[in-house]
Formats: C-alpha cells, structure tokens, sequence
C-alpha cells in the first residue's frame, strides 16, 4: 500500500532526481551555534521539496549536516537517537574499518589526510548543493549562497562542481550512467527502473524499510529526514583506457568487449545477461537478473553491476539513490584534468545500504576471491586483481591493472525534514 507521503516536508532529491545538469557542493564552517543558526534559518525558505512542481526551476538547495555541524549547532548528537555509524563520521569509519572484511577503501591515497575541501577535517559542518539548469544558473544560486553565508557569519572551505554536460548520461569512463535507480514506495515521479518497488523506510526515515523494519529520525527530526554519504571519487581515465588498450593487446580480445565485461554492461548500457555478444538499443536496461547466467559465462560474477547491485530478494534491502553526476570536462588524453563522480548517495541506514555495499560487495574478498569491483574497487598490491571473464568459449584471467577510482573527500550527512531545518534554526 502507498504511503501518504507529506511531499512539502522531504528535501526534493531524495524522492526524486532534478535531472538539473550542473551542480554546485558548498563546503560551509559553522565557527558559532549562533551563526550556524542564522545561516540555517536564512537557507531553509531556499530548501526544495519533494512537492511536485509545474515548471521546473533554475536552481534547486537543498542541504545535510555532519555530525560535527549538528554539534556545533548545539545538537547532543550521542543522544538524539542518530545512528551510530553517522555520529562516528565518515572519517573514522573509513580509518577504523580497514580490514578485509569491512573495507570501505579510504586507505593509501584514498585516506582522509589526502581529502580536499577540509572534508578530512572535521570543520565541514554543512554541506549546501546547489542543482541548476546552466552554467548561468548555477552562477545565481553561487551569488545567493555566498550572501547568505556572509551575512550569518559562517566560512566558506570551498565548493565541489559536477557538471552532467558529457551526453547520453555518460561517465568519464565511457558508460551510460544512471540506468538502475530504486522506485520507492509513495515517490511522486517513478523513475525508469523495473525492479520491484523499495520500501519508504529504506530512504526517508519515520516509515517501514524492507521486511517491515521501522527506521526511527532523530529525536529533533522524527520523521521525513534522511542519510547520505557525500562522495569526491576522482577517475583515473587515463589508466582505464590505458589499461584496455594493453589487455585488448594481451588477451586478444576487443577493447570494446572488456570494457563491457569489466562493467557488466556494453558502453551503451545493454546488460550483458540479455546480449552478451553485441549491444542492441532494444532490449531492457533494468528488467533482468543474473538467475540464467548463474556460471557467469555472459556477465562476470565480478563485474561492477554484478557487484554492486544482486537484483535478487535480498538486495531490496542494500539500494542506494545516487544523485551524483560527473565533474571535470570531456576526456581528453594525458592533459593533466582531473575528472571523477561527486554527490550524494542516499539512504535511511548508512551501515545497512552505503557500508554494505562497499565493504561487502564493492570490496568484500569472500564473495569472488582477490576480485574486487574493477571499476570502484580499492585494488592495491595487497589485493591484485583476478578478474575471469570467458569470450566465444575461453575463460581468461585479467590482471594487471591498479585502483581505477580515488576517494578525494567524504561525509555522512543527516538531510533534515522541512520540519527539522526549523528545528534546527530555532
């Protein structure tokens, strides 16, 4: 049964993705409650819901809060009933967990000393993302976003960009992104996905996650609010394309056809299950499993989608809604640009969804071995790769290659109802 879901209380890119090209993600320093209240109370009338609209706007805010922000806003984070993982943060989980059983792979030259914008820091209190329909737009809401920080007495540590501009929904790495997003129950805009319809509590906190698990809000914010892990992942785009003209050369095998397999899907999105000798615009992006291809002959049992997401039962509980785009411009060779994925991805439990995830799937070693996701996996010379893939009947064993994707910054976030901004401001 569809909840009534009170649409002008959740923040707007959890129950829906803006499809907004450009992005703008302020890193702000809340140096007093008093001013992180102000500037709080001053953003709040900005924050888009998940209200319908009947024209879509040039910008839409919205906003989360670190656990060292909700403190500096006067919030006993140890005792507002936040999850333990979000009070703890994204920097000592990601320290504490380096082992091979819950690795989240922010280690080496992914490790928080390295992170940009005083994300490895603790001073990143609030996290403001502004979405917009042009470069122009962006400007504007930039414009609105500075005076407001200025008048309230908060810092500026800098912004993020991501800028979908690439076509075809692309990533740097050359695939069509975005394909498999959950449809939650009571969302106001179904998005293209044909797997079954996720429960409300695994996103919006205050309503009944998969097998009728209730997840409670904060005692601030009981209900409507949310998590998210706010990612910088750098891409190594010259490495990647490096990497496959080596292998092509190595393997005797198409360069085409280990980008694919390395993915799960061909360049274009064609899942490897429904077509794995060719890509073929006809078939479903979203509706198939891997029940047929158990032997993994057509889609390697560790490739990235096979990885990332089961599409069985028991994955119902393990989604995550990515609004996460590309940042840095069209790749060009050896030029020196960095380019990689930013954004939120969000969820109503941070262990369950976003932790489980990477560390179990992503790089989890008791599923496939040493081979851990090759596109986002935390692959090191502790780990060396051995991806098996088979083309026209011959089984091959890829190695050889290195850590594709970097972490250049993190942070749990808390994304506060309508109700609880007002709270929060008080």
């Amino acid at each position: 049964m569809m909840p009534d879901l009170p649409y002008d209380q959740i923040q707007g890119f959890v129950l829906r993705g803006y499809s907004h090209p450009r992005a703008r993600h302020f890193m702000i320093c809340a140096p007093t409650a008093a001013a992180g209240k102000k500037f709080v109370a001053a953003v709040s009338p900005l924050i888009t819901t998940a209200k319908p609209w009947d024209v879509k706007p040039a910008q839409c805010y919205n906003i989360g809060f670190t656990a060292d922000g909700l403190s500096a806003l006067g919030i006993n984070v140890a005792g507002a009933g936040l999850v333990a993982e979000f009070v703890q943060g994204a920097v000592a989980r990601g320290t504490e967990f380096v082992n091979p059983d819950y690795d989240l792979g922010d280690h080496g030259s992914s490790a928080p000393p390295h992170w940009i914008l005083g994300l490895g820091s603790g001073r990143v209190h609030i996290i403001v993302s502004v979405f917009a329909l042009d470069v122009r737009a962006r400007d504007e809401g930039t414009k609105v976003i500075d005076s407001l920080m200025t008048d309230a007495g908060v810092q500026s540590l800098g912004f993020q960009d991501s800028d979908d501009t690439l076509g075809d929904s692309r990533v740097h790495f050359g695939y069509h992104d975005s394909l498999s997003q959950p449809n939650i129950d009571g969302s106001p805009r179904p998005v293209q996905d044909d797997q079954p319809i996720v429960s409300t509590g695994e996103f919006v906190l205050g309503y009944n996650a998969e097998n009728s698990v209730f997840r409670a809000g904060p005692a601030f914010d009981p209900a409507n609010g949310t998590y998210s892990a706010f990612r910088i992942l750098q891409q190594d785009v010259d490495a990647f394309y490096e990497y496959l003209a080596l292998a092509a050369s190595e393997y005797d095998l198409p360069q085409e056809v280990i980008q694919a397999k390395l993915c799960g899907r061909w360049a274009d999105g064609t899942p490897l299950v429904l077509s794995p000798d060719t890509p073929d615009p006809d078939v479903s992006r979203n509706n198939f499993d891997y029940s047929k291809d158990k032997p993994a002959r057509s889609c390697p049992i560790a490739s990235h989608i096979r990885r990332s997401q089961r599409r069985n039962e028991d994955s119902q509980q393990h989604r995550l809604l990515r609004r996460a785009a590309p940042y840095g411009p069209a790749y060009v060779p050896k030029d020196g640009v960095e380019r990689g994925l930013t954004g939120h991805f969000i969820c109503s439990s941070l262990q369950q969804q976003y932790e489980f995830i990477v560390s179990q799937w992503v790089n989890g070693s008791g599923v496939t071995g040493l081979a851990r996701d090759p596109l986002i996996g935390a692959i090191d010379a502790t780990t060396p790769p051995d991806f098996v893939l088979y083309w026209k009947g011959e089984k091959k064993h890829l190695e050889g290659f290195g850590r594709f994707t970097t972490t250049r910054g993190g942070a749990y976030c808390y994304l506060p109802s309508i109700k609880g901004l007002q709270t929060l401001s008080a």
